[in-house]
């Protein structure tokens, strides 16, 4: 029997298909790493996050809070005693702003005057004070996120859309 005969594939084929491969693996990873995916993973975890200290807050009966650091691109969760229970650090895309969208234009993050900003959450599951975290991309003013707390508690994510901002 002729082995040029069966139907396999050459080492030739083989290696074509697998660069092929290789190249589109690559294209799909830059289209993944790119500002936009690295925002909504920020701000869904933030959301999670200030979800969390809330449920913390009604759980432990005490009240918890998460304060801001916009110059390092980072927040941490506390307790009230003032023990840090965790610091999350921002994806080096990604930075505190509106990207001078909002009516408070040029506010990173918006809660009350305390300083530095600071959502504290009660055993109620209430807000105090309430205030909105802008999150955007650092090499655009149109990919911004605003992560939106009420006095009641309820978390709630826009982005802007060009023209304002709308709920997602």
């Amino acid at each position: 029997m002729d082995m040029r005969n069966k139907n396999a594939f050459t080492l030739t084929e083989l290696l074509i298909v697998m660069a092929i491969i290789g190249m589109l693996a690559g294209i799909g990873y830059a289209y993944l790493s790119n500002g936009k995916t690295y925002l909504k993973k920020d701000v869904r975890i933030l959301y999670n996050y200030l979800s969390y200290m809330r449920i913390k807050a009604i759980q432990l009966k005490n009240r918890t809070y998460l304060e801001f650091d916009i110059t390092n691109n980072s927040y941490s969760l506390n307790y009230d005693n003032g023990s840090i229970l965790k610091t999350v650090n921002l994806s080096s895309k990604i930075e505190f702003g509106d990207g001078g969208h909002s009516s408070l234009s040029n506010h990173k993050v918006a809660f009350g005057s305390t300083s530095p900003p600071k959502a504290y959450f009660f055993p109620d599951g209430s807000c105090s004070p309430s205030g909105s975290i802008y999150l955007k991309e650092k090499s655009s003013n149109d990919s911004v996120y605003k992560v939106t707390v009420s006095l009641s508690g309820n978390i709630s994510i826009s982005h802007w859309n060009g023209s304002a901002f709308a709920t997602d």
